[in-house]
């Protein structure tokens, strides 16, 4: 997890994004998911996808990026599986 003011561009595949709060996405090819200053977030790719991504990171402060705990491997295949779980309700 990371906090920055960020901005993400989906160049290809499936990126996840996620909040501290449990606020779950999922961005394709051609999105941009925009990440406020101070939201503690994560992204990725899926388990079982590859996703390619530009990141675009504002300094303030003199800092870009404050880099926080990982995710143990089991919370991040339960946050993908949730977040596929939603985008089925939202797009039966």
């Amino acid at each position: 997890m990371e906090f920055a003011r960020r901005g993400i561009h989906i160049q290809q595949g499936k990126i996840y994004t996620g909040t501290a709060d449990d606020i779950l996405q999922i961005a394709s090819a051609g999105d941009v998911v925009l990440c406020p200053p101070n939201l503690k977030h994560w992204h990725e790719a899926g388990v079982q996808e590859d996703g390619e991504h530009i990141a675009v990171t504002f300094e303030e402060d003199g800092k870009n990026v404050t880099w926080l705990e990982h995710l143990s491997e089991d919370e991040y295949k339960n946050l993908i599986k949730k977040a596929d779980e939603l985008q089925k309700i939202d797009k039966p």
